[in-house]
């Protein structure tokens, strides 16, 4: 076998022949070659993941829509003004937790924290209430949401904490005025016309469109107080309206 002669660069040493440069290029490609199909097959197994799991919360949300749907029919019925019976409640309080169960939205978390309400379980209502404010608390129910737990405090003696509910409100455009008549109506219950006249003023100069105007001039002496219908005294502004 003839043997192959090495040159000798005096610089670097040995210079390795033709063949074994293309066996090291072969063996460098061939392991190139493999770490790419191993690449590609994580990038297979992710992409099909990915739509594996797109699927699957397109799904998860269609069948909490769907919930949804079919809770809302049962808290309002299927026909407006409907009456409503305590079973109608119970109906609709079982779907809206199925659908908060499968997928927690505005919607559910709000109407599932009435459904509780209607059916008497306040301190549930107020637990699924705080959780919608620490899940949704740029919603536009977050006002409603503030404004009911407001109205759960004051019930339960809890001025202070109602007062900082109905605080989170006011600059909010929706319920803003709501806000500034229940916190009106606390501080007359706490025994503080100057406080209760402040936030009527405020209802007054910032909401001329609201509905609560004609009575918060009334109460504050600016215009005879519109005639209303016969509620308790101690009803709040949202039970009147």
């Amino acid at each position: 076998m003839t043997r192959v002669i090495k040159k000798h660069d005096e610089k670097h040493g040995e210079v390795p022949d033709i063949e074994e440069i293309k066996s090291i290029f072969s063996q460098v490609y061939e392991d190139r070659k493999h770490a790419v199909l191993i690449a590609l097959a994580a990038i297979g197994i992710v992409a099909v993941l990915g739509i594996g799991i797109t699927y699957y919360r397109s799904s998860k949300a269609e069948k909490a829509s769907n919930l949804e749907s079919q809770a809302l029919t049962a808290f309002y019925g299927s026909e407006k003004n409907a009456a409503r019976t305590a079973d109608d409640y119970k109906k609709a309080l079982g779907l809206f937790k199925d659908a908060a169960g499968s997928s927690e939205t505005p919607v559910s978390l709000y109407y599932l924290g009435e459904s509780q309400l209607k059916t008497g379980d306040k301190k549930q209502a107020m637990e699924t209430f705080r959780r919608f404010i620490s899940k949704f608390s740029g919603s536009t129910l977050a006002s409603s949401v503030h404004i009911k737990m407001a109205l759960m405090l004051a019930a339960d003696g809890d001025s202070s904490g109602a007062l900082k509910e109905l605080e989170l409100v006011k600059g909010d455009q929706i319920g803003a005025d709501t806000a500034l008549m229940e916190t009106a109506n606390i501080y007359d219950r706490m025994s503080k016309p100057d406080d209760a006249k402040k936030a009527l003023r405020e209802l007054v100069s910032s909401f001329p469109a609201s509905p609560w105007l004609s009575e918060a001039k009334g109460r504050l002496g600016e215009t005879p107080k519109a005639a209303t219908l016969n509620i308790p005294a101690n009803a709040s502004a949202t039970e009147k309206k």
